[in-house]
């Protein structure tokens, strides 16, 4: 049996690897309800609900979270606010956020980065017979925000456009 603050310390790594943050809600709280039948002390899992990122959780698992009587419910908010880059200035500056409910601490907002050191191409399709430019943009915004979202995981992503024309084609 692993002690519960080395786990806890493996749980909030950034390279844990798993492919969602719901697959490290589902381990915590089967510890922790492993927890509470052997009369396991209330600390102990709390930190392990606190190595939970709730704002990468998707939105069903945010429901199973608020069901959950050891987490406060300001954490499920707070989450949900920090998650996003744009979020994460609260926990900068002057005076940030570093507790957000019965001292718990407020980050990181940032998913983990199960894509990290992978490469992605991003490919898209333009028709070089598009009838508008209102279609090319979709693409390439539809293209654009897969491209931001693997980058946001840890990846880098090339955009391809997957009809563009090579150059010899271009001059003929």
């Amino acid at each position: 049996r692993i002690p519960t603050s080395q786990l806890v310390q493996i749980l909030r790594r950034d390279d844990l690897s798993v492919v969602h943050e719901n697959e490290v809600f589902d381990r915590v709280i089967a510890l922790a309800e492993h927890l509470a039948e052997e009369g396991g002390c209330a600390e102990d899992v709390a930190q392990l609900w606190q190595a939970v990122r709730f704002g990468a959780l998707s939105n069903s698992y945010v429901i199973k979270a608020a069901h959950v009587e050891a987490i406060p419910k300001m954490v499920l908010i707070w989450a949900k606010v920090l998650h996003r880059k744009c979020g994460s200035s609260l926990l900068q500056g002057p005076n940030p956020k570093t507790s957000v409910a019965d001292d718990w601490p407020a980050g990181p907002p940032r998913p983990r980065k199960p894509f990290k050191d992978l490469v992605c191409a991003v490919m898209y399709s333009v028709d070089t017979e598009a009838r508008n430019d209102q279609d090319v943009e979709r693409n390439i915004t539809a293209a654009t925000l897969v491209a931001e979202e693997i980058e946001f995981l840890g990846g880098r992503a090339i955009l391809e456009n997957i009809f563009a024309r090579s150059p010899t084609a271009r001059e003929s």
